[in-house]
């Protein structure tokens, strides 16, 4: 398994192997957190990885460069996590602001693509504003402070970190975007038709873990700092962070990680007039809520009971 980034935000991942859950349903993993974007994509259809974390902004342009259903996504585990922000005292008010404007982004690709679907949202195309990558987190918050960027487009890890280096910033609202899926875990069809019961099996580890994540992030963050004492470097912050992800997550974890197709279908749209992708793709080729009824069928009182006791036994 390689989460998409190794993070306190997969903390789920590390999770179920430290509480035991992997090992009640019968499983070995290893978990690979040294993979760049589109290796993970890569590895799940040469079979080198049997499930992996994947951002929609990268799966959905890889569907459509292999023309046919590859890898799917059968545990979403996010909401969409970008957003534009600019300076506190910037004039930039609403969208249609951005309209000529340079905006930051993190680096150019995937970036690029999620920035083009949230303002395509608004009517504003490729042509309308230019880009400037200048990285990420506090490095965003000086690119906005010295006016590098009108704007910059992250996600709420690079806002924690900004408002956290003295740059206060403003959300800029687009659209319907924050209804928008982010990531998820991912296997390949092949996977999911000839060997589901191991999919099934890996995304109830994983759903038990993320219970513990949601309720009780404290002793997550304790745990994690047990398992892999350098993605907790500092607690405050990290718990921080986990919290604001579980603020923008608890709806898609309340509906027990299924998604809406039409949702999906929206965000296809946005790529195809944002010119990302060159033809339509259905919902169906990408994600699927077929396991999800078997990924949840176990006792989800008696695991979110002893994650709000802290009960590891």
């Amino acid at each position: 398994m390689a989460p998409v980034s190794p993070s306190a935000l997969w903390a789920h991942v590390w999770l179920a192997e430290e509480l035991g859950y992997y090992k009640e349903e019968n499983l070995d993993v290893e978990i690979v957190s040294n993979l760049s974007g589109g290796a993970v994509e890569n590895a799940l259809m040469l079979g080198d990885l049997d499930f992996g974390g994947v951002n929609q902004s990268r799966l959905i342009p890889f569907r459509a460069d292999k023309g046919e259903d590859v890898i799917k996504i059968f545990a979403p585990e996010s909401k969409f996590v970008f957003r534009v922000m600019v300076a506190a005292d910037s004039p930039v008010q609403t969208a249609r602001d951005l309209v000529g404007k340079t905006i930051g982004i993190n680096e150019a690709g995937g970036d690029e693509d999620n920035l083009a679907v949230m303002l395509n949202s608004e009517g504003i195309k490729r042509d309308q504003y230019k880009t400037l990558a200048v990285g990420g987190r506090a490095t965003a918050g000086v690119a906005l402070q010295s006016d590098r960027v009108d704007a910059y487009m992250g996600s709420y890890v690079d806002q924690d970190a900004i408002v956290r280096s003295g740059v206060q910033v403003r959300e800029i609202e687009i659209g319907d975007t924050k209804e928008f899926y982010n990531s998820g875990i991912a296997a390949s069809t092949e996977t999911l038709e000839t060997r589901r019961d191991l999919a099934v099996r890996y995304g109830r580890a994983i759903a038990k873990a993320m219970i513990w994540e949601h309720e009780n992030p404290e002793a997550t963050i304790d745990i994690l700092a047990e398992a892999v004492p350098e993605q907790v470097q500092d607690r405050a912050g990290t718990l921080a962070l986990l919290k604001a992800s579980n603020a923008i997550n608890r709806p898609l974890f309340d509906a027990r990680l299924r998604t809406d197709p039409a949702v999906w279908q929206t965000m296809i749209t946005g790529l195809t007039e944002a010119g990302v992708i060159d033809q339509a793709l259905s919902p169906d080729s990408i994600v699927t809520n077929d396991l999800l009824d078997d990924i949840w069928n176990f006792d989800v009182a008696a695991v979110t009971a002893a994650a709000r006791g802290n009960d590891r036994s």
